[in-house]
Parts: structure tokens; sequence; C-alpha cells
């Protein structure tokens, strides 16, 4: 598929069916079990979850998942549909995310990524995320948002 102009847009209950689909990589799945007939409406509910689609020429093209802590770090997943891999799109995505996040004013972004996905881990490396631990199955990586953590400070010393 041919990506051009990205947007985002919030999330809604009736983006669920298309974006599950394309939660098919090793540790990313929809929810299952009670979760799995109210996950789309907590999603779309904006609180501590936000949910965003991103669109291509008005169709839905990727997921962005921000759960954001009150530390004011967000743990990030990020999925692209399958017709939309390997062209480039998860990186404008991810620019797209790094725009939203520093207006949530969120400190920190991580990706929690399973060892058995190649290309998300391959994906955070080369975009500037810095692996901080291992899990047992998984890594975690971490961007620093600066102009996130000085809006805060500046908050905090003019208090």
């Amino acid at each position: 598929m041919q990506v051009s102009e990205v947007r985002l847009r919030p999330f809604t209950p009736a983006d669920a069916p298309v974006v599950a689909s394309w939660l098919d990589a090793p540790g990313v799945a929809a929810p299952s079990g009670s979760l799995a007939n109210r996950w789309a409406a907590l999603l779309a509910a904006g609180g501590k979850a936000r949910g965003y689609v991103a669109t291509s020429n008005g169709e839905p093209v990727g997921l962005v998942r921000l759960d954001i802590g009150p530390d004011r770090v967000a743990e990030l997943t990020l999925a692209v549909a399958r017709s939309c891999r390997r062209t480039g799109l998860g990186t404008r995505l991810l620019s797209l995310v790094l725009d939203e996040a520093k207006s949530l004013r969120i400190r920190r972004l991580q990706a929690i990524v399973d060892i058995a996905n190649a290309p998300a881990l391959a994906f955070f490396s080369n975009l500037a995320f810095e692996e901080t631990r291992s899990l047992p199955g998984s890594i975690t990586f971490v961007r620093w948002l600066h102009d996130a953590e000085a809006l805060t400070l500046d908050m905090q010393a003019q208090a």
C-alpha cells in the first residue's frame, strides 16, 4: 500500500476489529478474557491509556497506545497495518507520537518488546531508544523527551 500523508486521530471502539488484526507480533495481542469485550471502550475513553489511529487517505494504517503513569512516563505500543509494514510508516508514526507525547508533557516513553519480535527490536534500536533493562523474555527501550522534562522543571521552579 502506498502511504501518503499520515494523521493521528483518537481511537474509537469502531476501530477495534481492524486494529486487533494488526496485533499479531510476538508479545503483542488484543486483550482476551474479561478485557476482550471492554478494551476498545477503555482505550477510547481517553483516561490513563490514550489510543490513536493513524490514517492515510482516510484509511486506518496504524495504532498508537500511550499508557500514561502518574510520573508522566508512558508505555508505548505501536502497531502498523500488515500492508504498510516496511514502508517507513512506523518511523513517520513515531514522529507524530513524539509530538503528541510532548504536548501531553510526557517525560519518557518506554516500549517493552518481546525478544522474539525482531522487527520491533530493530525499530526501537534504530530510532534513538536506549535499551535500559531486560526482563525475562523482553527488552525495555526508553526515550527521554527533553522538551517535556524542561517544561516540567520550569513549572516546578516557578511554583
